[in-house]
């Protein structure tokens, strides 16, 4: 009985070890980790899109901010010379 028990045990150890390193082999570990590759890929590609269009609103506000600035700029180099023409024709009356 006890010859037939150590038999079953070997067998038992034999079969955990060629479980363990079939497991560890590449084709099997390629079909475990398939899904959560997968997973793992479409969770960053979905964040590189929001990632992207993120930074593209960022650059639109940009634009915005270059277009309110130029605008204000201009419209002060306006206004300066508005001044700068009330002046010359003050001083033209003044003469």
């Amino acid at each position: 009985m006890a010859i037939l028990f150590e038999i079953l045990l070997l067998i038992g150890f034999a079969g955990a070890s060629f479980y363990i390193c079939y497991r560890n082999s590449t084709d099997f570990q390629q079909t475990v980790d398939k899904p959560y590759k997968l997973n793992y890929q479409k969770l960053v590609l979905d964040k590189t899109k929001e990632l992207d269009k993120v930074f593209q609103q960022i650059e639109e506000a940009k634009q915005i901010e270059k277009k309110k600035l130029l605008e204000k700029d201009s419209l002060k180099a306006k206004s300066k010379d508005k001044v700068l023409s009330d002046q010359e024709f003050n001083n033209f009356l003044d003469e």
